[in-house]
């Protein structure tokens, strides 16, 4: 597209991981970029380093600092200036059976991967449509494709590719895109993450539950995120390219399936589902 320089972004979830090295790119191309954060710390580091980004404190799962980052973002753009793009990038990840989790898990990653994509898209579309822009919300292979263990995050990231589509179809009138991204694994700390949370998982959870899928399951579990990160593609700067496509190119998609796995998997789900579990059932360690 044109105008490159002009042009103002949010991105969310600029902590680390794809939205810092997004938050990078664009900066690289003259793309102004919102750059919001958790953590004071992020920012002031941002700061430093970025000459185009302008970042500053946002979590979205708090409505009212949604309000607040709304505020902000009005006050540093200029005058009948609108946001040309909104990358819903923040999210965690939440794992454990079904079984093992509460209401609250799952509220957990609910409130982050999707109540967060749905408020701050909404809190921001005013300005999304003033620019006739486009909203890029990240999803995963995992929103296409169901997955064991991984309940909480599956129902989020369906959730977030149900939204997108509704969202596309009430937008086209404005002149609104929008746009999913779904990454296979990557080496970021949502994956290394899943590991942690598996930890503190076998050291709460009642043994005569966790005995029940097998005394040494948990650990074995343990192992395979391990590995499932050892073996996670390290080269995340696909999935930001993708996000640049979504934002800045002329012809962009409905929807980037970045990294082989995430095309694998994509074609397991068209799949009879008794085949595609038995595939599951072959790579992954059940009880």
């Amino acid at each position: 597209i044109n105008g490159i320089r002009e042009k103002y972004v949010l991105v969310t979830g600029c902590d680390s991981g794809f939205g810092l090295l997004l938050t990078e790119q664009l900066d690289r191309l003259g793309v102004k970029v919102f750059a919001a954060c958790l953590l004071q710390k992020s920012v002031d580091e941002i700061g430093q380093k970025y000459s185009h980004a302008i970042p500053f404190t946002m979590n979205v799962t708090d409505s009212e600092d949604i309000r607040k980052g709304v505020a902000f973002v009005k006050q540093k753009l200029p005058e009948n200036e609108g946001l040309w793009g909104v990358v819903n990038n923040a999210g965690v990840v939440g794992c454990g059976y079904a079984e093992w989790l509460t209401r609250k898990d799952y509220m957990k990653v609910l409130d982050v991967n999707l109540l967060g994509v749905i408020d701050v898209t909404v809190q921001f579309l005013h300005l999304i449509q003033k620019a006739k822009g486009r909203v890029v919300n990240v999803a995963s292979l995992l929103g296409r494709h169901h997955s064991t263990f991984l309940s909480s995050y599956v129902v989020s990231k369906f959730g977030v590719l149900g939204f997108s589509d509704s969202l596309r179809m009430e937008m086209r009138p404005f002149g609104v895109s929008v746009h999913n991204i779904c990454p296979g694994y990557f080496q970021t700390g949502l994956v290394h993450g899943a590991t942690d949370n598996m930890i503190r998982l076998e050291a709460t959870l009642d043994k005569e539950l966790l005995y029940r899928y097998g005394k040494d399951h948990a650990k074995e579990l343990i192992e395979a995120f391990k590995e499932v990160y050892t073996l996670s593609n390290p080269k995340i700067s696909l999935v930001t390219d993708a996000m640049e496509d979504a934002l800045l190119s002329l012809k962009p998609k409905n929807y980037y399936y970045v990294g082989l796995d995430c095309l694998l998997g994509h074609l397991i789900s068209f799949l009879p589902i008794d085949i595609g579990d038995w595939l599951y059932h072959k790579i992954l360690p059940f009880p």
